[in-house]
């Protein structure tokens, strides 16, 4: 649990690794290259004969000047591994990054019941209640607002609120069930370590009003202005007030990317306007992720219930920056295919 939830750099600090070593690996190969070549440059008189002639007579000349045959070789070997080593940066749905859940679901009117009680279900789903047995619906409170995802080009002001339930913080104390990837917390004992939700309820900063808040690391970084961490405070206006919220989270590569996640009891407070629940975060009994949607989106459909895969949701946030990585390896391809007819044609005035 501990190791699942502790702070890590994840995705980033792995992508990192990978070229770090890519680029050490690439200067032994390159140097190991420069040996051989600077050995098999010597001069002899050993005639070139039989079915390799023409590849040894090729390597002896490649021989004669070790240093330019290496940063050719380098500068190729360079570009090339620079664009394969851009796809350790693309993203791609992971069920860390939906917590668990397989569907993400909004309605435009508001629900008002639990969906993970027994009454709930059968007044909502009726004679289909049976389609969600093993599996759980939690309903969030939600104040709309600036989509502050990546999906939004523009700095956003105000970003949608979604106020977390206890049961939501609650399920997360279990070990053994799939949780979302912290970046990085202001957790300090293990219970927080284990479950950081529990973090939106703290209440150690005596002197200060701010509200805990968690948010997604591309949110924070990128979404919003002042760019937000662990630590700071953002100062954003609602309803004409200015609400001071205090960050002890960030979530890494979330389905919850875009939004401010604060406790159902300091939403409550907030937006005593806003009741019942908009935001669904549901996970389907294992094969039954379509029946489930199909279920909730007939029984509620007068509220404008809809619900979309929670895969499908992370493939269009994460579009933005693989689409950005698609251009620069095309680019970067390109650049190789002209380098190369250069070179070809330099080799070609050499010989």
């Amino acid at each position: 649990g501990l190791a699942a939830t502790a702070v890590t750099l994840g995705g980033m600090a792995q992508a990192g690794a990978f070229l770090g070593a890519g680029f050490l690996m690439l200067t032994g190969l390159l140097l190991f290259v420069w040996v051989r070549l600077k050995r098999g440059g010597r001069r002899d008189l050993k005639p070139f004969t039989g079915g390799w002639a023409l590849t040894r007579l090729a390597f002896r000349n490649a021989g004669r000047n070790p240093g330019r045959s290496v940063t050719t070789i380098g500068l190729m070997a360079t570009a090339s591994f620079l664009i394969v080593g851009l796809s350790s940066f693309r993203l791609a749905p992971s069920n860390a990054g939906a917590g668990g859940f397989d569907l993400v679901a909004q309605s435009s009117e508001s629900v008002f019941v639990d969906l993970n009680s027994e009454d709930g279900r059968e007044e909502i789903l009726a004679n289909r209640k049976d389609v969600l047995d093993g599996g759980l619906a939690f309903g969030l409170r939600f104040k709309p607002g600036d989509d502050a995802s990546c999906n939004n080009l523009y700095r956003s002001t105000q970003p949608r609120v979604i106020g977390l339930t206890e049961s939501f913080v609650k399920h997360f104390d279990a070990a053994t069930v799939a949780k979302f990837r912290w970046m990085k917390t202001e957790a300090k004992n293990d219970a927080d370590k284990v479950n950081p939700w529990h973090l939106l309820d703290s209440t150690d900063r005596a002197d200060d009003d701010s509200i805990p808040v968690v948010i997604d690391m591309n949110t924070a970084m990128y979404s919003l202005k002042p760019a937000a961490n662990v630590g700071t405070n953002l100062e954003l206006t609602y309803d004409d007030r200015v609400v001071r919220f205090h960050v002890v989270g960030l979530l890494e590569n979330s389905v919850l990317q875009g939004s401010l996640l604060i406790s159902e009891a300091n939403f409550e407070r907030l937006f005593p306007e806003v009741s019942g629940y908009r935001y669904f975060l549901i996970q389907s009994p294992p094969g039954k992720s379509k029946q489930v949607a199909e279920a909730l989106e007939s029984r509620l459909s007068d509220q404008g219930f809809d619900a979309v895969p929670a895969s499908q949701l992370l493939e269009q946030l994460f579009a933005v920056q693989n689409t950005y990585l698609s251009t620069f390896q095309s680019l970067g391809a390109l650049g190789l295919l002209l380098g190369t007819f250069g070179l070809a044609a330099v080799q070609m005035r050499n010989v």
